[in-house]
């Protein structure tokens, strides 16, 4: 049974690879136009692509990990413990910055539909920066979790390796709430930004539109 289960996880994460591949590789090759880097939007899309990508390959390699422990054997204690924190860490990095990209597109959006006209924020050396402050602010928040992810296996080497996030038991409680806020935070506010976005736009079109019925004569 797990035979058939490890085949068809495999199968599955081999088609979303490939599924992927051209679509990030697309994506890249059109926002690297020197056309596509005079706005702010080029750049979050283009680091979009390579982030997307590169979450996808660790997703897999996570993934075989899991499956090598199920299958096989379980693997080398230290090596097992370096290969969670890394891919555990790397994974969660990659998706919050996946977030953070895209909000960063929705917020660029709005201001270039507010303000037609305007330049400033629209300026690459501000997208650049924003992606470098969002870079380091979610590799050093999740930090923590290269400390604290561990291999777990039980006593049975057959039933495979899982990683868990173990905090000590003397601040178990601070640190489970400190774990937890950044999870939502990195989470959430993308999602509520990106909300707020939409709805302006929407908010923005109805009023235009209102606008030009009542600009129309009456017949």
């Amino acid at each position: 049974m797990k035979g058939r289960i490890s085949i068809v996880l495999i199968l599955l994460s081999l088609l979303t690879s490939l599924l992927a591949i051209p679509n990030n590789l697309f994506s890249f090759v059109t926002f690297r136009r020197p056309a596509c880097l005079r706005n702010g939007v080029g750049h979050y899309l283009l680091y979009l692509s390579v982030v997307n990508q590169v979450n996808h390959a660790l997703l897999m390699a996570r993934l075989l990990h899991i499956i090598l422990g199920l299958t096989v054997h379980a693997p080398h204690p230290l090596l097992s413990n370096i290969s969670c924190k890394v891919l555990n860490y790397s994974l969660s990095c990659c998706t919050r910055i996946s977030l953070w990209l895209g909000t960063f597109v929705a917020v660029e959006r709005v201001y270039t539909t507010m303000f037609l006209t305007s330049q400033r924020f629209k300026q690459p050396h501000i997208a650049r920066r924003l992606i470098s402050i969002a870079f380091s602010v979610i590799l050093l928040s999740s930090a923590y979790e290269l400390v604290f992810t561990r291999s777990f296996s039980s006593m049975n080497e057959r039933s495979g390796v899982i990683c868990v996030t173990e905090f000590p038991l003397r601040y178990q409680s601070l640190w489970t709430v400190l774990h937890q806020t950044i999870s939502m935070e990195h989470f959430l506010c993308p999602l509520l930004i990106n909300l707020g976005c939409t709805c302006t736009i929407i908010a923005m079109v109805i009023r235009a539109k209102m606008n030009l019925q009542e600009r129309r004569p009456a017949a």
